[in-house]
């Protein structure tokens, strides 16, 4: 992680990978850092390409297809961890972890990041108020 620290220019496609592999592997702490540096980098490289779409969407498509091909509880937690973490795409993220508990029950970071979700969308919910 200290390296990635001090690595040059970053790129959004590597950094929200980075961001999803230690949530599901529970490096808690740089998890929040990656994604606001993620998301600086691809709000860079939406501006320079004039997008309207993110860096991220092919792979996006790609967590989904391993998931449904698969029928994985890990694949439709990763997938999950990208709609929530990438998109803040919460009600999408929690039909994943859904996928996930209903093949995995006993699944400890899945019943942590469903939690998490949950408080997000409580949060959510209480802004709008």
């Amino acid at each position: 992680m200290n390296r990635m620290r001090s690595k040059g220019v970053d790129n959004a496609f590597i950094l929200y990978s980075l961001t999803i592999f230690f949530s599901a592997h529970c490096y808690g702490e740089e998890v929040d850092e990656l994604l606001r540096r993620g998301r600086i980098a691809e709000l860079r490289w939406k501006q320079y390409h004039r997008a309207n779409s993110s860096i991220f969407d092919v792979a996006t498509c790609a967590f989904h297809v391993q998931a449904v091909k698969n029928h994985s509880s890990e694949e439709w937690f990763e997938y999950g961890l990208c709609k929530m973490l990438v998109y803040n795409d919460f009600k999408g993220a929690r039909k994943a972890f859904d996928q996930a508990l209903n093949i995995d029950t006993k699944d400890e970071r899945i019943k942590t990041a469903y939690s998490k979700l949950l408080y997000q969308m409580e949060n959510v919910a209480i802004r709008f108020l």
